[in-house]
């Protein structure tokens, strides 16, 4: 049996969980709000001493667009950004390491934002004594880091940026990357010690086809949210960002969660690589916006241990959309421990049976999926769905749902808790009855722990029970 109490850790565990994994980050110092304070070089290398000269000069002003390439040194500090700027038509912009820029309220810099087919080129790279830091001027609230991949490409080694997310249009995040609607995934931006800092909405926006480059390591996001309640997470992305998200610290923020975010415009949604979702110590949250729907269509992912999904009202999980009677196009391998569970768990701060709809295998599922130690709590809501079955059931909901009969039992020692519908529901007509009741265990159930599948023949006996 699953014990659901090894997920449940204090803050103080999870940072000391999370400092195993990233012991040279710093955790940022609280400021008067509660959330971390912007200060300087409070980066990722905060405890280290930084051989940088604070900035004594008037310093350099930027007004234009950055149209042939140059370099921000650290001697022109501190380099004032006074408009919205673009580095563009294939300009590259070097910012040297101990340079410091400061943004006027509400402006940005853009790599590669305008016209449709320009170009440019980002790169900051600092070092553990010599940071590179961006951050308002006289304090002020500026607007985001952005980036078009792949047009646009950046380099952030040893950076903090602090204060930012003043630009509604990017989400009220500091670091905004936006990639193409379609697959393959672009691997364009790569952070390397990097701190985002105290941002009014999302600390970081990863969306459609983008992701972090190879590489990517050491990201600190906090105090991300403080000043906009509908974006307080460290980090929204889009499906194709699950694999490469970076190890680091995502703590002290509005909601410490990461937001998979399924654009419903994206022509291709729907994960379509092999990807393996790390346990990075905060929740993933599934199912804001308009399409709940997380969809894994033509590829793997991996869950690992300690994971926990937490399901937004009316969200669901789909591997393989398609309900068609053939080998689905995607798997699900999720495998915990006893002591660290993969957990799918309603997001509701007071949960309740059928807050979210449960697991969907569409097609035939495949021998590749697996789940051990897993705990699916809180599902069975409706799924909008009418499957085979033999029992006298009007419902159809279930945490887990099948249209077909499975290659393997594929989930095993694992826990199916607080279901309004069923536990699995095996809505086939096959003479394959693989049953899920020996080696899992179900815990206030509405209905049957698995329902009775419609043999080949279409024929049932009366009133069947539950298996």
């Amino acid at each position: 049996m699953i014990r659901r109490s090894a997920i449940a850790f204090a803050p103080f565990v999870l940072l000391a969980a999370s400092l195993v994994h990233c012991s040279d980050l710093a955790v940022p110092a609280a400021g008067p709000d509660g959330g971390p304070a912007p200060e300087a070089g409070s980066g990722t290398d905060a405890a280290a001493p930084s051989a940088c000269p604070a900035p004594t000069g008037p310093g350099t002003t930027h007004a234009a667009n950055v149209e042939a390439s140059e370099t921000w040194t650290a001697a022109g500090s501190p380099h004032l950004v006074t408009d919205d700027i673009s580095v563009r038509s294939g300009a590259t912009l070097t910012i040297e390491p101990c340079a410091e820029v400061r943004i006027a309220k509400d402006k940005s810099i853009a790599i590669a934002s305008a016209p449709a087919d320009t170009t440019g080129t980002l790169k900051a790279e600092g070092a553990k004594d010599r940071p590179i830091r961006f951050t308002g001027i006289d304090g002020a609230r500026w607007g985001s880091l952005s980036v078009r991949v792949p047009n646009g490409k950046a380099t952030l080694r040893h950076v903090t940026l602090e204060g930012g997310g003043g630009d509604l249009e990017t989400l009220h995040a500091s670091l905004f990357v936006r990639g193409p609607a379609e697959w393959p995934s672009r691997r364009d931006v790569l952070v390397d010690h990097v701190t985002i800092n105290g941002s009014l909405g999302y600390g970081a926006v990863v969306d459609h086809a983008a992701a972090f480059a190879e590489g990517s390591t050491d990201l600190v996001i906090a105090g991300a949210g403080a000043g906009d309640p509908e974006r307080p997470f460290p980090l929204r992305i889009g499906e194709a960002a699950i694999h490469t998200l970076p190890k680091g610290l995502y703590m002290f923020n509005a909601a410490d969660e990461i937001l998979v975010y399924e654009d419903p415009v994206a022509p291709a949604s729907g994960l379509r690589e092999d990807a393996t979702m790390r346990n990075l110590r905060v929740p993933y949250r599934i199912g804001q916006g308009t399409n709940k729907q997380m969809r894994v269509e033509g590829a793997t992912l991996t869950i690992e241990a300690g994971v926990v999904l937490r399901f937004e009202k009316g969200a669901g999980f789909e591997v393989h959309h398609q309900n068609e009677d053939a080998d689905a196009q995607a798997a699900l391998v999720a495998v915990g421990t006893p002591d660290e569970p993969v957990v799918f768990t309603s997001a509701s701060p007071a949960p309740a049976a059928g807050d979210w709809v449960g697991l969907w295998f569409g097609g035939r599922p495949l021998a590749k999926n697996r789940l051990e130690h897993v705990l699916v709590e809180y599902a069975g809501g409706d799924c909008l769905c009418g499957l085979a079955t033999c029992n006298a059931i009007t419902e159809h909901d279930a945490a887990i749902l099948m249209a077909h009969p499975p290659a393997t039992v594929f989930l095993t020692s694992s826990t199916i808790a607080k279901s309004a519908g069923h536990g699995v529901h095996r809505g086939w007509q096959s003479n394959s009855m693989p049953s899920f009741l020996p080696t899992n265990t179900f815990t206030d159930v509405a209905g049957c722990k698995e329902t009775l599948p419609v043999p080949a023949d279409g024929t049932c006996t009366s009133n069947p029970p539950c298996p």
